[in-house]
């Protein structure tokens, strides 16, 4: 009870980053900002105190209690121990390194950030972990001329966000590269819109090494103690556009696509060098110079380039399917297996890219158990016998056209 004067209200309240706009009566804020209790006024009586971020604070932590600009962050991280809950607050250019042992969840919250040609936007340690999330949604990661919007030597999952690059026109390196283990989930999206034009240009999504043991550099190659020696990336969901490749699984790592759509208009949405299994997506390619799904390849005798595919299911929306390259002396060193999937897709005139047909031939490095086909049954019957030597030497293989068949432990349903 205020009982010989009005009472003023403290102004002096001070929360780190922020500026202090006034008490009021409700948890909106909306209305006049009080500064006085009544002279008379009797009763419990809540107020809210309503803070207005300050200039150049990007970030909270501490649950909320604390905001910080970028080079405040940057120190904060630093020196963290455990783990640190983080939420931007509005739009920064920054880049962003996650220390050895330290747990990052960030929390995008519908804002943009941009990295700097410093560093990659976003780089994660070995023995660090990164969780992205994007609680209001439209968040981006942009990243920089021959950086990554996210380059990860730890442990990643991405739940939510956009991570692409400053510029749609650069194609100077990879949106995300992964050298350590990662997860993408439904809810992110990475893409890039740059349209080949005969030079040099990255793929949109790098899952382990450019070359595993010729390069010192972490960027390219496997360094002992700095990042993974058998990269692993999982995406269970999400959209993932553009790219000379849009996922490319290379040196040493392993690929496991659960869900997603992947979308490329230039050569393949997944190109395998090593180990990859796909049990669901949708792959849809019907421009460029291969449109193809799916390309596998490796080198004989090698244990980081195994070219060793696995197709449990997926719809192939794809002028072709799958190719096996004839480069490098390849030929003969792709082992697929289709267990599954949709094959029927209109946009598909073959399950084989003609130029790829002779390399899966050479050592019956392909085996068919299941999955629907579109095609005549002539066409589709020689799949059953999980080799494409009858199916060339009869020249079954080709364009397919009416009917939808369904192979089912190797023999035609």
């Amino acid at each position: 009870t205020v009982y010989d004067e009005n009472f003023a209200l403290p102004t002096t309240t001070e929360k780190t980053g922020y500026q202090f706009d006034g008490w009021f009566d409700n948890e909106e804020l909306t209305g006049e900002a009080i500064a006085n209790i009544l002279q008379g006024t009797t009763g419990d009586l809540t107020l809210y105190a309503k803070w207005t971020l300050a200039d150049g604070y990007v970030v909270t932590v501490d649950n909320g209690a604390t905001a910080k600009t970028a080079e405040e962050f940057a120190t904060y991280l630093a020196a963290a121990e455990g783990t640190v809950n983080a939420i931007l607050l509005a739009d920064v250019e920054t880049n962003i390194l996650v220390p050895a042992d330290v747990t990052l969840n960030l929390d995008l919250a519908g804002i943009t950030l941009t990295g700097t040609t410093a560093a990659d936007t976003i780089y994660v340690s070995r023995t660090a972990t990164l969780n992205v999330t994007d609680s209001v949604g439209g968040a981006e990661v942009l990243a920089a001329v021959n950086k990554s919007a996210v380059f990860n030597n730890g442990t990643t999952t991405l739940n939510g966000g956009t991570f692409t690059r400053i510029s749609q026109t650069d194609k100077s390196w990879y949106v995300i590269t992964n050298h350590g283990v990662m997860t993408s989930n439904a809810g992110a999206t990475v893409s890039i819109n740059a349209e080949y034009d005969g030079t040099s240009q990255a793929s949109l999504f790098e899952n382990g090494y450019y070359n595993y043991d010729a390069y010192t550099n972490e960027r390219n190659g496997y360094v002992e103690g700095t990042n993974n020696a058998a990269p692993t990336l999982t995406i269970n969901g999400g959209l993932y556009h553009g790219g000379l490749n849009t996922i490319k699984n290379d040196d040493a790592a392993t690929l496991v696509i659960n869900n997603g759509t992947f979308e490329n208009f230039i050569q393949v949405a997944v190109m395998n060098w090593n180990i990859a299994t796909i049990n669901g997506g949708t792959f849809s390619v019907t421009s460029g110079i291969d449109a193809t799904a799916i390309t596998n390849g490796g080198y004989y005798d090698n244990l980081v380039d195994q070219g060793i595919l696995t197709i449990n299911g997926g719809v192939f929306a794809s002028t072709y399917a799958i190719k096996a390259t004839e480069e490098k002396n390849f030929v003969g060193s792709s082992r697929i297996t289709i267990n599954g999937g949709d094959f029927t897709n209109d946009a598909l005139t073959a399950l084989i890219q003609p130029t790829g047909v002779a390399n899966m031939v050479t050592d019956n490095k392909i085996t068919i158990n299941g999955g629907s086909y579109k095609g005549t049954e002539e066409n589709i019957s020689g799949l059953a016998k999980a080799t494409f030597d009858s199916l060339i030497g009869e020249g079954k293989l080709g364009t397919l056209e009416e009917g939808i068949y369904t192979v089912a432990d190797g023999e035609l349903d």
